[in-house]
This record gives C-alpha cells, sequence and structure tokens, in this order.
C-alpha cells in the first residue's frame, strides 16, 4: 500500500489525499456497483477511511472497512440468491 510507505503525516494532508482517494475510486470501477457510481462511492469511502485513520487509528479503519465488506457481500448474495424481478 502507497500510503503506507508515506511518512503518516504527509499522507493525510493535501496532494496525496486527494489523489489517494481518486486512485482508490478508479481502481474499482469494475466493483459492485460498477462505473462512475461505484468510483465515486470507492473514492469517498476512501476519504472516511483515511478520516477515519487519522482521528481513531488503523484498528477503526480496518474494523470498519470490515464491516462495509460484510455489507457488500450481503448485498451480493441476496441479489444473487433474490435477482431483482
Amino acid at each position: 500500500m502507497a500510503v503506507a510507505l508515506i511518512h503518516e503525516e504527509s499522507s493525510l494532508r493535501g496532494p496525496l489525499f486527494a489523489s489517494q482517494a481518486l486512485s482508490f475510486g478508479v481502481a474499482h470501477y469494475a466493483g459492485i456497483p460498477s462505473g462512475w457510481l461505484g468510483m465515486t462511492l470507492a473514492g469517498l469511502f476512501s476519504v472516511l477511511m483515511l478520516l477515519l485513520r487519522r482521528r481513531w487509528g488503523f484498528g477503526a479503519a480496518l474494523l470498519a472497512h470490515f464491516g462495509a465488506d460484510l455489507v457488500i457481500l450481503g448485498a451480493v448474495f441476496t441479489l444473487a440468491t433474490y435477482p431483482p424481478t
């Protein structure tokens, strides 16, 4: 992870902050949901995770990410089992 290689304080401000969110969003273009909506949501999630890590530490961000993964996995399983009509 590129952010982990950069000093803690410098990775949470300015252009590096924005580039982290942008690159995370672009990397999730083919995610769920896909396209521009997925990119935007992933970019916003990245900003939230960076702010969470800054305020309460890595463990809080990791726990929040795990919770989000559970919600996404539940949505995928639900839609795979009961597709929209």
